[in-house]
């Protein structure tokens, strides 16, 4: 049996996401670095409240370092995350719960005691690190943040990474790091009965980003969700995104998917299943308008479909 791979695509995706990781990241604090250093190794101890705020900042910039970084664009603070929560909440929860995560790490790395790695936190004093630290998030979003990101079954440690014990819960810095703020978010909304729906409606729209961009190109004809009918009158479909260059008679059909990052291989194995599927569906009504079967729905001033190479 023969296999055959084309390292290219493998190639591009390398280059994405070395473009995608930012380079200038804030250090540990030198108020951490003065706790940690001074720490005695058995103390069971948390850190002071300057520790504390001196690591969430640090957190805050990393996270919107990490944010600004993707190629596609950040999600907004105002996209909406059901129940009145917003991205913007989310993310200064999540803040403050990896400053503690690496408080944690940085700690169990200088004193060489791997137990500092995990942190127990009894929920009314993590509400209460909360209430202090994101006085902007109201007292129901940070509930409704922690309830989120709490595991129970059915949900994945990779986007819910606290662990529920007793009345407590445990930090785990290796699930909680500031790259995956965006599925953490996005995927801890969509447990439960809830499912994918109003979220993946939302990141749909972000799909408008392509069009605005496109429409910068001068000359450019940019259409979106555009029509295909076939001589009968029954739908073929519609293409999401047409761009045309009207004297070049050149143009580009795009089908756009927004999925959410992928953290595990079956969570991978999906998002892939869902691009295929997208393509198959462009080539079909790729081959339909070609052989005439099919037609676009293009509005008056556009060449016709079937000039454009």
């Amino acid at each position: 049996m023969r296999h055959s791979w084309n390292p290219a695509v493998e190639v591009a995706d390398a280059f994405l996401q070395a473009a995608s990781v930012p380079t200038q990241l804030p250090k540990l604090s030198e108020t951490a670095h003065r706790w940690i250093s001074t720490r005695s190794a058995g103390s069971p101890k948390g850190p002071p409240g300057d520790v504390l705020e001196a690591a969430v900042n640090r957190a805050t910039v990393t996270i919107e370092a990490y944010r600004k970084a993707v190629p596609e664009g950040q999600i907004a603070d105002t996209f909406p995350l059901r129940e009145g929560m917003t991205a913007g909440d989310m993310t200064r929860v999540l803040a403050v719960i990896m400053g503690i995560a690496s408080l944690c790490e940085e700690t169990a790395h200088r004193l060489s005691r791997l137990e500092s790695t995990l942190a127990h936190m009894p929920i009314p004093r993590l509400m209460a690190v909360l209430a202090d630290l994101c006085p902007t998030v109201s007292e129901a979003d940070q509930a409704l943040a922690v309830e989120r990101l709490t595991y129970c079954s059915g949900c994945s440690c990779r986007t819910s990474p606290l662990v529920p014990y007793g009345g407590a819960v445990i930090i785990c810095p290796p699930l909680i790091t500031p790259r995956a703020v965006a599925p953490i978010m996005l995927r801890s909304a969509t447990n439960g009965s809830w499912g994918f729906g109003s979220i993946g409606r939302e990141l749909g729209n972000r799909a408008t980003a392509w069009t605005e961009w496109l429409r910068t190109t001068p000359g450019a004809l940019v259409a979106e969700q555009v029509p295909v009918t076939r001589p009968d009158g029954r739908s073929a479909g519609d293409l999401d995104v047409v761009a045309v260059d009207p004297a070049g008679r050149v143009g580009q059909c795009f089908e756009i998917k927004w999925p959410i990052e992928a953290l595990s291989l079956p969570e991978s194995m999906k998002v892939e299943n869902w691009a295929t599927s997208a393509a198959r569906q462009l080539d079909r009504l790729r081959e339909e308008l070609r052989a005439g079967t099919a037609t676009a729905l293009l509005s008056s001033g556009w060449p016709p479909f079937e000039s454009i190479d």
